[in-house]
């Protein structure tokens, strides 16, 4: 373990996170980062909590699991990893549900056809403007209602696996306002995006880009190129290039 003192929403907090012992690769960090992102929404939902807001979330609510979700390459290499483990049957039902993902957003044109280079974004009709793209593909991806492919009965089948930014998303409005990607849901307010730490440390500590892809995109990208994160480093080289890559304070300016 290794004690780390982090500023969270105005205070100095200790934390012990699990460092990955020996050599290994960084998807070892992950638990670290799964640790950090419990304690830090915490310390956000009970802060909520005494302002009156309530978190609203609960088993059998996935509209959320519709919106596009991008996660880290790391995460990306370690579902795989969870996939492979499972049952066949299982693993034949998630995998068809993958395929059904890709092939209802090549039909709409935000995945072009498959090609020898693995593919890792989507295709925006906005150009030259980064948050206009994110603004376009995450509304035409959410108009798609494509479920996660790992959504069952309205539940996460591997919630104990489930990625990093899935365990920041709270929200604490009336479920029915999930709905619609401009519903208007009041979510709680994060400190850091450790899910984006991840991405970052990849590519500081490994060079493997890109920062991040969609989650739907995970299981092409880790037969391609997961290998690229076979790179070995030191528990407490993983660890600094995570934390070194937590940016703060990021939702917290217009918090009262």
């Amino acid at each position: 373990m290794r004690k780390v003192r982090l500023t969270m929403l105005g205070a100095t907090r200790e934390l012990d996170l699990p460092v990955p012992g020996g050599q290994g690769s960084l998807v070892n960090v992950l638990p670290a980062a799964r640790k950090l992102t419990h304690e830090m929404m915490s310390l956000s939902t009970r802060r909520e909590a005494e302002r009156g807001l309530k978190v609203s979330c609960k088993a059998a609510c996935g509209a959320c699991c519709r919106q596009l979700v991008p996660i880290s390459v790391v995460e990306a290499k370690s579902l795989a990893a969870v996939v492979a483990k499972m049952p066949k049957p299982r693993r034949d039902a998630v995998l068809r549900r993958f395929e059904v993902a890709l092939a209802k957003l090549e039909a709409s044109g935000l995945l072009p056809p498959i090609s020898s280079e693995p593919r890792t974004a989507l295709v925006s009709a906005e150009e030259g403007d980064e948050a206009a793209a994110w603004d376009d593909v995450s509304h035409r991806y959410f108009a798609l209602q494509i479920a996660c492919p790992f959504l069952e009965k309205e539940s996460c089948s591997i919630y104990e696996d489930r990625p990093v930014i899935c365990r920041e998303y709270l929200v604490t409005s009336d479920p029915a306002l999930c709905g619609s990607i401009d519903g208007g849901a009041r979510s709680v307010p994060r400190p850091t995006f450790p899910s984006r730490g991840l991405a970052v440390a990849a590519e500081r500590l490994d060079g493997v880009p890109p920062s991040s892809i969609p989650l739907t995109l995970a299981l092409e990208w880790a037969e391609a190129r997961g290998h690229e994160l076979a790179a070995t480093h030191t528990g407490t080289e993983m660890m600094n290039a995570f934390l070194d890559s937590l940016v703060w304070g990021e939702e917290l300016d217009d918090v009262e």
